[in-house]
């Protein structure tokens, strides 16, 4: 009996030694590839971890859709949403253009928030009102870019990976935000 009870014991402090081993010292979800619906990254070098305090599709914390064409062409939105305690919601939407493989894609293109991107490739981050009439939105651009690395883009298993950075500026301001450690594992 106690020798059942020691290697009981022994496996389950290895299994918590590896656990350890396996986190980012900032406190960010080991980057995988098998489609978790997992995600987060540092925002002006700050842990931000998508959350919910409602589950529903509509407010999924990390998730994927795939649009596209007869040709298999398409965009690949990656959404992180995360709504604090005091039900202020922010999200950041990563939009890649004409993705067919996995590789590296720039985020470049100029976005108004205001118009539903068409086959750009952007990145857009949401803050609540600050005022009632002013809401802060960052947008990607030429003079503030990101970029994205597909590590798998899977559409037999539905399923997008990757890694991605971003300076974003405020749209019609001055402030910039600065993405960095950006990793997802979607399904789509």
């Amino acid at each position: 009996m106690k020798t059942y009870l020691l290697v009981g014991l022994t496996a389950a402090l290895l299994a918590t030694a590896c656990k350890k081993d396996n986190l980012d010292p900032n406190g960010l979800v080991p980057a995988t590839q098998e489609g978790k619906n997992t995600g987060d990254f540092l925002l002006n070098g700050a842990a931000f971890s998508p959350r919910s305090r409602v589950s529903s599709p509509a407010t999924k914390p990390v998730g994927a859709y795939w649009g596209h064409s007869s040709r298999g062409i398409g965009r690949v939105q990656i959404s992180f949403f995360r709504e604090d305690d005091d039900k202020k919601a922010r999200s950041l939407n990563l939009f890649i253009a004409n993705i067919r493989l996995p590789g590296t894609y720039r985020l470049t293109d100029l976005v108004s928030p205001f118009v539903i991107p068409g086959p750009q490739s952007s990145a857009q981050y949401d803050l609540p009102y600050t005022t009632p009439s002013y809401r802060p939105i960052y947008v990607t651009g030429p003079t503030s870019p990101g970029t994205v690395i597909i590590t798998r883009f899977d559409t037999v298993a539905h399923i997008v990976s990757g890694t991605f950075e971003a300076k974003l500026r405020e749209y019609q301001g001055l402030d910039s935000l600065v993405i960095t450690k950006g990793r997802f594992d979607c399904t789509f």
